[in-house]
């Protein structure tokens, strides 16, 4: 699910139980840098969330040459973005 910054607080929990996700399941909360995803995820983790980060956000996963698209042979959920990360 991609939820811009200024999504983040009650909405977010909202957009979050209306894809069935609660404090059960893992989230992984992501970023350009890793600076607002980590305070996104101790926010969740205080609400019960098991809730886990990339350290670095996108910049270090694209950096380590990690896959930011998916495979041929995959199935993609969720909105195809412009820019270098969405072609």
């Amino acid at each position: 699910m991609l939820v811009g910054h200024g999504m983040v607080g009650q909405r977010f929990l909202e957009a979050l139980a209306e894809r069935g996700l609660t404090a059960t399941h893992r989230v992984v909360v992501l970023c350009e840098d890793g600076k607002r995803s980590a305070e996104v995820a101790e926010d969740l983790r205080q609400r019960g969330y098991q809730a886990a980060i990339v350290k670095g956000g996108m910049k270090a996963w694209a950096g380590d040459k990690m896959p930011t698209l998916p495979r041929e042979a995959e199935e993609f959920h969720g909105p195809r973005r412009p820019g270098p990360l969405g072609q």
